[in-house]
């Protein structure tokens, strides 16, 4: 005997990850006196699917075949919160380098430091052919497995960073893209899961 059902999906990711250090304050005498510096890593995201099955077979074992189209929709960021101000008399104060978020001034003692960094929004697109089994070892109780495979599309949008400097201005902040255009991915999506 063959049935059909049909299926949906979601599924959401939600993070933040906090480093933390400490720096000695700037514009006193004490190393014991320090400020935090803060690296926060966020990641957020979901995905969504709907699709049909056809199950086969009526005892303890059956298998299943269907597609399924799907949607997804990530995001990362990165925020940086530093103690020492950057101020008039202090152009480039003592600040932790977690890698790419402090560049020194050429022939100055100033610096740019990262305040933020926004990836592109990341949009995936997709159509699964999926096959599975399952075997029941109680009433709608079952262990199982499942293979999915097909075409994927994603566009990522541009992303946005920030950094402050000091000018004779003042403390001025600076954004840049990091990507000119939407990039853009196809591709051939697999997973399997039991």
């Amino acid at each position: 005997d063959e049935s059909m059902s049909v299926r949906v999906g979601l599924g959401i990711t939600q993070s933040v990850a906090t480093n933390r250090n400490f720096v000695i304050q700037d514009k006193q005498n004490d190393p014991n006196v320090q400020v935090e510096d803060k690296q926060i890593i966020e990641t957020s995201g979901y995905g969504i699917s709907a699709g049909v099955e056809m199950r086969r077979g009526s005892g303890r074992i059956q298998g299943y075949y269907g597609a399924e189209v799907f949607f997804t929709r990530t995001q990362n960021d990165v925020i940086y919160e530093y103690g020492n101000a950057m101020t008039l008399d202090n152009q480039a104060p003592n600040s932790t380098d977690w890698g790419p978020n402090i560049t020194p001034i050429a022939g100055l003692d100033e610096q740019e430091r990262q305040l933020y960094s926004y990836d592109g929004t990341r949009l995936g697109f997709g159509l699964n052919a999926l096959l599975g089994v399952e075997y029941f070892i109680g009433p709608k109780i079952s262990l199982g497995g499942e293979f999915k495979i097909g075409p994927n599309y994603t566009v990522e949008n541009d992303g946005l960073n920030g950094y402050e400097t000091w000018s004779d201005d003042g403390r001025e902040i600076i954004e840049t893209k990091t990507q000119d255009n939407s990039m853009k991915v196809r591709g051939i999506n697999t997973n399997a899961s039991g």
